[in-house]
């Protein structure tokens, strides 16, 4: 985990369930995850064990914008506590593509072998792939109809199911998407830009 998140440290937190990010302080941080208390404003009980949260912290002039998910939650208390994902060497890095950004979605998805729509939790996305966390055991290989739910829009995108592991409450699986037209690419890619844009936003404006 980042030396700088530690105690008394503001984070910037993104949960798909909420509207807007919100800040907390940081109340306890160990090797591998970090403890923060939501805001009188916002309701634990959206939240659950699992699932995928972006996290935003100042190192010096910067802003650093992560991954993770909720490795913990204390529903009386209001706190809950995140496990920042595994940060890629420089040899996955470079092995990469497309650089992936994290990000907290509802979307809706449907296959061939399961008729009916079921949630899905997107925890990053590329500009020609994805990874999403659902309950359902799905086959890899499969191509699956994704509807993406923006803001006030809805991004529909279609895939196929590429890799798959599991984590807690999840099956999670990677996505390479079928980019159709230059208009879903371009979707992704403006909302990517303005999701960095808010959590930058959220400490620079104090």
């Amino acid at each position: 985990m980042h030396k700088d998140i530690k105690p008394g440290v503001v984070v910037s937190l993104q949960h798909y369930s909420v509207i807007t990010n919100f800040k907390a302080h940081v109340l306890d941080a160990k090797e591998d995850y970090f403890t923060v208390r939501v805001p009188k404003d916002f309701s634990t009980k959206t939240f659950q064990t699992g699932d995928p949260v972006v996290f935003g912290f100042e190192s010096g002039d910067e802003v650093f914008i992560r991954g993770g998910i909720i490795f913990e939650m204390n529903t009386y208390e209001k706190t809950i506590s995140v496990k920042p994902d595994r940060e890629p060497t420089d040899s996955e890095s470079q092995n990469r593509l497309y650089e992936r950004h994290p990000v907290s979605l509802y979307a809706d998805v449907r296959t061939p072998s399961i008729r009916k729509k079921f949630l899905a939790i997107i925890s990053d996305m590329s500009y020609y792939g994805m990874l999403f966390h659902v309950k359902e055991d799905l086959t890899v290989g499969e191509e699956v109809d994704i509807d993406i739910f923006l803001d006030r829009t809805i991004m529909s995108q279609r895939g196929t199911l590429v890799r798959k592991t599991s984590e807690l409450n999840y099956f999670k699986y990677g996505v390479k998407i079928i980019h159709n037209d230059p208009v879903s690419y371009n979707h992704i890619k403006q909302y990517i830009k303005s999701s960095q844009q808010e959590h930058v936003f959220m400490f620079r404006r104090d």
